[in-house]
């Protein structure tokens, strides 16, 4: 499946970079911005029925990471045979411009795919990567020179974890960023991105399958990883742990794997049943961070106008003793495990607005569900 959708992806990239939306990078993962928002104009006038005209295609290898665009030059990151392979192509005609390679003895302990899992990052005209192995490369963007390296496995003691390293890599002012679960203090290291030289190292969190943001909250900048144990607010430049709010699954088998989504001053995270998803308050203390009421519905049982709503809810996923009362902005739909909010689950943070009822039913299952018009913007 992968080799087949990849060169699509490939083909759009490629599009974008010969005039349509040319002023556009994708340099990292989820895009410029880092929350998967493409903010330039359209792409295409229109397509014909049979889609997007093929500009170009290329197999691939294997893994999981994405291509990144910069500067009209693409990146590829995956493993062919024996060795984790960056190649640079040109976005407009998928000529190859350079190539690195390394060898790798990586092999999933659970049978997946054995190739690198972490989206690079561009910056500066440098290109970062992170292996399956923990393998931190900086290349030069002109030429593909290794410019510096670091083993985190070696040099920290970092984990595999289930299946192998996977943070795509961080670039925030001087420094690249990584959860890599590693000992003595080093859940999460920044290097300096000239040399690759540690910085700082904080927390003792194991690493997760989530990616780190960074965003400006209250004049403060903030880097935020969901780590293993929950979620983690740094200063990216020194490196203090500014609040942490754990949140993981009961099930210790399951990971975290969403990165934070940002939204005015709150962050919010998706977790694995049987855990429910919360709206950490930022630039607040933890017991203010926990503080606001959320809600999971099923997006099986949902009707556009209503929404069924669990009572399982505030901190450590316990049921809140009351409701807050104070209307979500908007209704933020994230994906839920089977067995715990179905295909979907929809976040509310708060109730009803004055003059509004709420009902409670109980399900076949004999669950109690309490029923909330759903708002798809806000005072409405």
């Amino acid at each position: 499946m992968r080799t087949r959708f990849l060169p699509i992806l490939v083909i759009m990239l490629a599009m974008s970079a010969r005039g349509l939306i040319a002023a556009t990078d994708w340099p990292q993962f989820l895009g410029p911005t880092r929350n998967g928002v493409y903010g330039g104009g359209d792409v295409c006038q229109g397509w014909s029925t049979n889609g997007p005209a093929v500009v170009w295609q290329k197999a691939v290898g294997h893994g999981f990471s994405g291509p990144v665009v910069a500067d009209r030059k693409l990146i590829l990151f995956h493993r062919l045979t024996d060795n984790e392979t960056v190649e640079c192509l040109d976005a407009r005609t998928g000529s190859p411009i350079w190539s690195f390679a390394y060898p790798t003895s990586y092999q999933d302990e659970f049978g997946f795919d054995d190739g690198p899992r972490a989206t690079p990052a561009i910056a500066e005209e440098r290109v970062f990567t992170f292996g399956a192995e923990g393998k931190l490369h900086c290349l030069d963007l002109a030429s593909g020179k290794r410019l510096w390296s670091v083993d985190v496995k070696a040099d920290f003691q970092a984990a595999n974890g289930f299946f192998g390293m996977a943070c795509s890599p961080l670039v925030e002012g001087d420094a690249v960023l990584l959860n890599i679960g590693g000992a003595k203090g080093a859940g999460i290291v920044a290097f300096d991105k000239t040399n690759g030289k540690l910085l700082w190292r904080a927390s003792d969190d194991e690493a997760s399958y989530s990616s780190p943001v960074a965003a400006t909250i209250g004049g403060q900048r903030y880097a935020l990883f969901f780590t293993r144990n929950g979620l983690v607010a740094i200063d990216p430049v020194g490196g203090s742990i500014r609040f942490q709010y754990p949140w993981h699954s009961r099930n210790r088998t399951s990971v975290n794997a969403a990165s934070p989504l940002i939204d005015s001053r709150r962050c919010f995270l998706a977790g694995a049943a049987p855990t429910m998803t919360p709206a950490a308050r930022c630039g607040s203390p933890p017991e203010s961070a926990s503080s606001d009421c959320l809600f999971a519905a099923s997006s099986r049982t949902a009707r556009p106008e209503t929404r069924r709503f669990r009572q399982r809810a505030g901190r450590a996923g316990r049921a809140p003793r009351q409701y807050d009362k104070t209307p979500v902005a908007s209704p933020h739909l994230v994906g839920g495990a089977e067995n715990g909010y179905g295909a979907g689950s929809c976040l509310i943070s708060g109730g009803c607005p004055p003059g509004c009822s709420r009902k409670r039913r109980r399900s076949s299952s004999g669950s109690r569900s309490t029923i909330f018009p759903c708002w798809l913007r806000p005072g409405c």
